[in-house]
Order: structure tokens, then C-alpha cells, then sequence
């Protein structure tokens, strides 16, 4: 008979949070091992695309099992497979097999990302959209820590493999070990509860949110340096700090935006962060040089921070009962927003120079900021009802 050794409110609450911290190192594992490994740009960006054709699968597929299964036994699931990735990431310089090893790591953390927020949700009934900014605070911690050790650092990147493997084991065996709850809503009823909260205004216009959101974030970091060298002759080191900056805001970020927001303030808090967010980034990418950059690219990440958990805590709260697959289809949104809004920049880029193109990002902040506004009553109506 199975025994269950691990029930602390505190101790499943901390595993939540270290599966999105490897999430973070996932998300940047290509981009800092690039040199190190000998990829081409093309297989960097190929390796990436695998990598989100998996995280939408995975976020998909544990989505709709995180409420009708245990969610520890899930991520149990997802840490094995994670833990494997790890380790034969790259053993062999085989193009095509770290093609699949790479796939497989976007359906583990797409697995961390389907289910840990949803957990969270489970087993606390206030203070939610703080443990949500706390875990998503986790993903930019892991995403930081893998860049200062790998490139500041200059440690190998296979010995990290090996120790990111042994680690994410080491959590696979604490997921085992929690106490399994198997929630109450039977598969019928759920997929009946998906084909009507789907198509509703509420949850559509969360949707959109969350692909302004996380588009604009996602692009606003890939854009950063190269703007800032191209436009303003910054060098790589300078460019690399106010990039930093910017990641180091999102994670603080997120921990204060959670502490000052209750349930029933999100949306006035979506209200300010996608106002703030459009200002500082406008004057961000029109101030360019200067000391005031380092200052306006920490304060844009402060305000950007708390953009995505709100959203992802506002879905889960008004959803409780089919949170998970409710913030699984939620998420679909984050590739979703990684692909439109390259694109939207891509096509401003052909008919214009790079200095007005990066304007596309403070617009779509101000589109988020117009949608809160004209839809907060609407919004609060549903939260509460």
C-alpha cells in the first residue's frame, strides 16, 4: 500500500515553485549553450519551435488530466521525462535525436506549467494571484540563474545537464512522495464545462490579454539588446546589464505585484500594469541612451511582471472548479502570443526602420490598457458571480 510522506501545505507549495524554476532553465538552455554547443542560427530557432510545439502539448494534455487526476502524480510524470531530457541533451551531436530529446523537454515543462498553477489553486483558498506571481517569478529565477552560470560563469554546459537531471530527479521523487488527491469533476462533465466557458467574452477577452501580454514581454526581450547596439552603439556587455535589469524587474516584480493584489483587485491592478507598462516602454524605446535607460528598463519590468500571472489568476478563480483545463487552454496563449506578435513586429520592420518597428511593442501594451478599461465592469461581474 502506498504512503504518502509528504502532506505540508509548505513543502508542495515549494515544488510547485522549483517545477517553474526548471521551466526558466528550459526556456533558456538554447540560447545560452548556443555558442558552447556550435548551433546555427537556423537550428537555434528550429530547436525553439520544437521546443513550443511540445509546451503546448504537454500544457494542453496536462491541462484536462490535472482535474480529473492527482496533479503530484502528473508532475511525477513530467519530472522523469524532464529528468531524462536532461541528461542526453546533447550527449550525442546528432542533429535529429536532440531534435526529439528537445520536443520532449517542452511537453515536460509545457506538464509543469499545465498543472503547477492549477495545484497551487488546490491547496490555497486565499492569497491566490500571490503563489501565482511567486511561481511565475520562479521561471525568470531559473532563466537568470542558467545564463550567470553558463555565460558569466563560463561553467560546462554538460556538467549542468547532468546536475539539472540529478535535481529535476530528485523533485520527480518528492512529487511521488505527496499526498495524492484526486479532484472531484468527472471527464463528462468537463469537456461539457470546456465547450461553454471556451466561447464566452470573458474568458476570449483573458485570451487576448494574455497574447498581448506575453507576445509583447517575449519580444520586448529578444529585441532589447539588438536595439540597444544598433540603434544607440551600445556594446554587448552594456545591452547584456540593461537586459538583466529588465529580467531582474519581471522577477521581483511579480513577488510585489503578488503581495499587494487580492482576488477582487485584479483587474484594477491589470488596469495600472498595462497603462505603466505602455508608458515606460514607450519612453524606453524613445529615451535610448543615458543613464535613465537602466532606471525606465528596470521599471518597465516591474510593470510588464505582473501582466501574465494576473491574468492566469483571474482564469483560475473564475474557472475554480475546471481550473486546470481552463488555464490549459489559457496558456495555449503564450506560444500563441510568441508567434503573433514576432510577426506584427516583422511586418512593421519591412516598411519602416527598426527605431518606429519597436513602437509596435508600447501599442500593444496600450491595446491591453484600452481592453481593461472598457471591459473591467464586465470582468468584475463575472469574477464575482
Amino acid at each position: 500500500m502506498r504512503v504518502s510522506l509528504i502532506r505540508s501545505r509548505g513543502a508542495i507549495t515549494a515544488s510547485a515553485y522549483l517545477s517553474m524554476f526548471f521551466l526558466g532553465i528550459v526556456i533558456a538552455v538554447v540560447g545560452v549553450a548556443a555558442r558552447n554547443i556550435g548551433l546555427t542560427p537556423s537550428q537555434i530557432g528550429f530547436l525553439i519551435s520544437i521546443q513550443n510545439a511540445g509546451f503546448v502539448i504537454g500544457v494542453l494534455f496536462a491541462g484536462t488530466l490535472s482535474d480529473t487526476s492527482p496533479k503530484s502524480l502528473i508532475l511525477f510524470s513530467a519530472s522523469v521525462l524532464l529528468s531524462a531530457a536532461f541528461l542526453t541533451f546533447y550527449a550525442t551531436d546528432i542533429f535529429s535525436v536532440n531534435t526529439i530529446i528537445m520536443f520532449a523537454m517542452g511537453c515536460g515543462i509545457g506538464v509543469y506549467e499545465g498543472t503547477s498553477d492549477a495545484l497551487l489553486l488546490e491547496i490555497h483558498s486565499k492569497h491566490e494571484s500571490l503563489h501565482i506571481n511567486v511561481n511565475h517569478s520562479f521561471v525568470n529565477l531559473g532563466s537568470l540563474a542558467v545564463t550567470v552560470y553558463l555565460i558569466f560563469l563560463q561553467m560546462s554546459w554538460r556538467r549542468s545537464m547532468v546536475q539539472a537531471s540529478v535535481a529535476v530527479g530528485a523533485l520527480a521523487i518528492v512529487f511521488a512522495l505527496m499526498k495524492r488527491i484526486k479532484p472531484d469533476t468527472d471527464s463528462s462533465r468537463l469537456f461539457d464545462r470546456l465547450k461553454t466557458f471556451a466561447l464566452q467574452p470573458s474568458f476570449l477577452l483573458l485570451f487576448v490579454l494574455l497574447v498581448v501580454a506575453t507576445g509583447a514581454q517575449m519580444s520586448g526581450i529578444g529585441l532589447m539588446t539588438t536595439y540597444l547596439m544598433h540603434i544607440h552603439d551600445y556594446d554587448q556587455v552594456a545591452s547584456k546589464i540593461i537586459a538583466v535589469l529588465f529580467l531582474s524587474g519581471i522577477g521581483v516584480g511579480r513577488i510585489i505585484v503578488g503581495f499587494i493584489t487580492r482576488s477582487g483587485g485584479i483587474y484594477r491592478v491589470l488596469f495600472v500594469l498595462y497603462g505603466s507598462t505602455a508608458i515606460f516602454s514607450f519612453l524606453f524605446f524613445r529615451v535610448g541612451a543615458g543613464a535613465g535607460i537602466y532606471l525606465l528598463a528596470i521599471l518597465m519590468g516591474l510593470t510588464v511582471s505582473g501582466l501574465m500571472p494576473l491574468i492566469l489568476a483571474a482564469v483560475g478563480l473564475i474557472y475554480r472548479d475546471v481550473a486546470g483545463i481552463a488555464l490549459g487552454v489559457a496558456k495555449f496563449a503564450i506560444p500563441l502570443g510568441g508567434i503573433i506578435v514576432p510577426l506584427i513586429f516583422t511586418a512593421a520592420s519591412a516598411i519602416m526602420p527598426l527605431k518606429g518597428a519597436v513602437l509596435t511593442m508600447p501599442l500593444l501594451f496600450f491595446l491591453g490598457f484600452a481592453l481593461t478599461a472598457f471591459s473591467r465592469r464586465y470582468l468584475l461581474s463575472e469574477h464575482t458571480r
